[in-house]
């Protein structure tokens, strides 16, 4: 059971990042996310409903969890919106991995937090993701189009591809709500309900942000609609699986396998976008999935 729940949540993750990519492109990455968190939250809500979790979980929360999980709500949004920036700009094989490396900035957190050494497999895990961060950060000198101009400047010969930053940047922010949803949210209201909270907020939040936004929240297309509604659903769905098989005995599997979920994403982005990211950065990628995986099981 432990295996085919962890199998389940990285490829409705890696599955989810793959579809929503496109749309961020057409629609942009502020509507994208808004209709995702919508359509997750309607999934989740049904599910919470029929478990009997929405009832117990609602007498959890006090004042100081609304607080925390308003705070961890906003910081959150922040994340997933510079990831779906990086998305909307960058080369999924790349952005994908190095947005996934959240995992050692919660280890360290945690680690710093308990005063713990970094040791044997972890060490080594921490370190293959740092290095294959920067390797997957270099690309040759090209000429960048109208979308990529926000980017920072070219430097001589190299520069940073298009979505990294972004993508750096949800890996910190990842990582620090990830920390932050394990020692203080979910302890207090459970995992199903800490996803619950946090889609509720984002659907609440986010049409009162999109009013300082020239574009707004307008109704995405048709297309865009369907696809949207299937990255909430499968987003959600991974959670929930991923929340389940944690309670099994088979905790360290379910850990891993999800983990794995941005090396799915790389392989559609491979197979169905025919993205073929350069030799170094291809180094970089095996080292970050590994470093992943390194520090999930020694941790």
């Amino acid at each position: 059971m432990g295996i085919f729940l962890g199998l389940a949540s990285a490829i409705g993750w890696g599955t989810g990042d793959f579809l929503v990519r496109g749309t961020t492109r057409k629609v942009g990455s502020y509507v994208s996310l808004f209709y995702m968190q919508f359509f997750g939250l309607a999934f989740v809500l049904v599910y919470a409903l029929a478990t009997g979790e929405l009832a117990e979980g609602l007498g959890r929360f006090d004042l100081e969890t609304s607080l925390l999980m308003i705070f961890f709500s906003v910081v959150s949004l922040t994340g997933t919106l510079l990831l779906y920036n990086a998305f909307r700009v960058g080369m999924l094989a790349v952005v994908s991995p190095i947005a996934a490396s959240y995992a050692v900035v919660t280890l360290v957190l945690s680690t710093v937090i308990s005063g713990e050494r970094l040791e044997g497999a972890t060490a080594i895990g921490v370190a293959a993701t740092i290095i294959g961060v920067i390797l997957s950060s270099i690309e040759k000198q090209h000429t960048p189009t109208p979308a990529q101009q926000a980017e920072i400047p070219s430097g001589r010969g190299f520069r940073l591809p298009p979505g990294v930053l972004f993508a750096i940047g949800c890996a910190l922010i990842y990582g620090f709500i990830f920390w932050m949803q394990g020692f203080y949210i979910t302890p207090r209201i459970g995992p199903i309900m800490s996803v619950l909270g946090l889609r509720v907020l984002a659907v609440l939040l986010m049409p009162i942000l999109a009013l300082r936004i020239a574009s707004g929240l307008r109704l995405p297309d048709r297309r865009s609609g369907y696809i949207l509604f299937a990255v909430g659903v499968l987003d959600t769905a991974a959670f929930i699986a991923a929340s389940v098989g944690l309670t099994t005995e088979q905790v360290s599997i379910v850990t891993v396998l999800s983990s794995l979920f941005s090396a799915w994403t790389v392989l559609l982005a491979w197979a169905f976008l025919k993205e073929r990211p350069a030799r170094i950065q291809w180094i970089g990628i095996v080292l970050i999935l590994i470093g992943i995986v390194l520090v999930t099981l020694g941790s």
